[in-house]
């Protein structure tokens, strides 16, 4: 599944110094161009003498260990919280610093040694890459731009700290760069999904792959290229952190807290269209591959998927209830599996086919508004089915539930049959359908889990449950939730579904019979 900013957030933050070997580095400690460009290419990194050579692998350069804070003796005079909201200013300094050198490695060291093809090259020569013009777009995107806005921010930031030792504010400088100067980072993470499936077609040949592992060892640092390309991703994700940090330590007599507010509003707001960004791609992404599967029959009208606002809230499998004629059941009345798919605005039923290739054939569909779920009563569903289920939800009642809890359901019926109902069937009801007709099918879930969820994905408010619906589960006020502590990593498979890693803690708000 395609990476968002969201994601980037648990990886390790973006503090590398540089180790390139010294045939690649310059006094300046960012790679050296290539031969045939040295004579012409100008340094573009801030001209302000700072040295922070100090920082280490494991331990970050501080605000108090710089000579020019020592030499001042402002440490003598300052209180620990004022200590500390140096530090938090200062740390937005020193990890651009590292941001900014590996912005470098990408620009002055892999984009010259991996090109788009010409007409004059070969697969790989030189110790060089060349791939398709296209996919070199993708891959590099705008990375010269962030790395230019890097250089202006980083300098701007050094320029205050030599004009203040004890910095009084920087929320000045992040309100004017993020509000003025980082609309690139939104088309960055825009192309992320591209890029992504750019930087994996690398791989595809062995030859490819070789010279990949070459260059990614020649740049001294030991890091997988694609590391370098969510640099940018994991500073998006970092910023309103450090931002953060720095109002939590202010002093109270300050006065620059509403400037530092507004910068931290600012800077949620950019993370936010960031996050719009990769999440709309991937959402295109997924409609483009989606409208390939689709197949419609020559008595339905195809129906366009792809659409700037549209995307998939929720798609699985069900059953379909088949076998009906005017006198009612036939003996051959069962269910058959079917695919359903709701998007915001759409609702398609079709079924999966695996030959030649997989594709799902198109069975009706119709507008969300005009798309209803309803209660489906015992009575109009056939009883061989009935009686499978009800032998099914019997058999597996008591035991493991959802929740990695032992205890069994307190609503379980006693005997097979006792229950009047199929809790987990229910009819899809299309109003107006494609061609503007009135269309039913019945539906069966694998569970009342599923069954919940299904409603919840084709309304966008909270479900009002039946009294009948109320037999079978429980809600829970915030205040007296059960709580679970997650015993295994969990990959959301659904769009309502929550990432989980093990160790978390979660609040049970309703609780299903299964």
């Amino acid at each position: 599944s395609p990476l968002t900013v969201a994601d980037v957030l648990t990886s390790p933050p973006s503090c590398i110094v540089s180790l390139l070997p010294l045939d690649f580095f310059a006094g300046s400690g960012r790679p050296m161009p290539p031969p045939e460009q040295q004579q012409t290419k100008t340094p573009v990194t801030s001209n302000i003498s700072i040295s922070l050579n100090a920082a280490t692998d494991k331990q970050r350069l501080l605000w108090q260990d710089l000579d020019m804070v020592k030499e001042s003796g402002v440490l003598a005079k300052m209180s620990s919280v004022e200590i500390k909201h140096q530090e938090a200013m200062f740390e937005v300094l020193s990890t651009e610093e590292s941001y900014n050198k590996s912005l470098h490695v990408v620009v002055d060291y892999f984009m010259p040694h991996i090109l788009p093809f010409t007409s004059s090259n070969t697969m790989s020569s030189d110790g060089k890459l060349f791939i398709e013009k296209s996919e070199h777009h993708r891959l590099f995107s705008n990375f010269s731009a962030l790395l230019k806005i890097s250089d202006n921010f980083l300098q701007e930031l050094k320029e205050r700290l030599l004009e203040q030792v004890t910095l009084e504010t920087i929320a000045d400088i992040v309100l004017k760069h993020v509000t003025k100067h980082f609309q690139p980072y939104v088309t960055y993470c825009t192309n992320q999904t591209y890029q992504q499936q750019a930087a994996s077609k690398i791989s595809d040949t062995p030859a490819m792959k070789k010279t990949l592992c070459a260059l990614e060892k020649a740049s001294g640092e030991m890091l997988p290229f694609y590391t370098y390309l969510l640099q940018p991703m994991q500073r998006v994700t970092r910023l309103p952190l450090l931002v953060v940090t720095i109002l939590e330590h202010i002093p109270p007599e300050s006065n620059h807290s509403v400037l530092t507010q507004q910068a931290l509003q600012e800077v949620q707001l950019f993370v936010d269209q960031c996050n719009e960004g990769a999440r709309s791609m991937a959402r295109m992404e997924e409609l483009i591959n989606l409208q390939k599967k689709f197949k419609f029959d020559t008595k339905t009208k195809p129906v366009g998927l792809v659409s700037q606002k549209r995307f998939l809230k929720r798609s699985g499998h069900l059953y379909r209830i088949a076998g009906t004629t005017k006198k009612g059941w036939t003996k051959n009345s069962d269910k058959h599996k079917v695919s359903l798919f709701v998007f915001n605005d759409l609702v398609i039923l079709a079924k999966l086919k695996k030959k030649p290739d997989e594709y799902y054939q198109v069975i009706d569909y119709g507008w969300l508004h005009f798309a209803v779920i309803e209660e489906c009563p015992v009575s109009q569903l056939p009883p061989k089915v009935v009686e499978a289920e009800r032998k099914r939800a019997f058999q597996s009642i008591d035991g493991i539930d959802g929740l990695g809890s032992t205890n069994s359901s307190p609503m379980r019926p006693t005997t097979p049959g006792q229950d009047d109902s199929v809790p987990t069937a229910f009819k899809l009801v299309f109003l107006e359908n494609w061609d503007g007709t009135t269309t039913e099918y019945m539906l069966m879930a694998d569970s009342l889990t599923e069954k919940t969820r299904w409603w919840d994905a084709m309304s966008d408010d909270d479900v009002e449950l039946t009294e009948a619906d109320g037999k079978k589960s429980v809600i829970y006020e915030l205040w007296n939730c059960p709580q679970h502590v997650v015993l295994f990593n969990y990959t959301p498979q659904q769009a309502d579904e929550l990432a989980l890693q093990a160790g978390d803690v979660v609040k049970v708000l309703r609780r299903m019979e299964d």
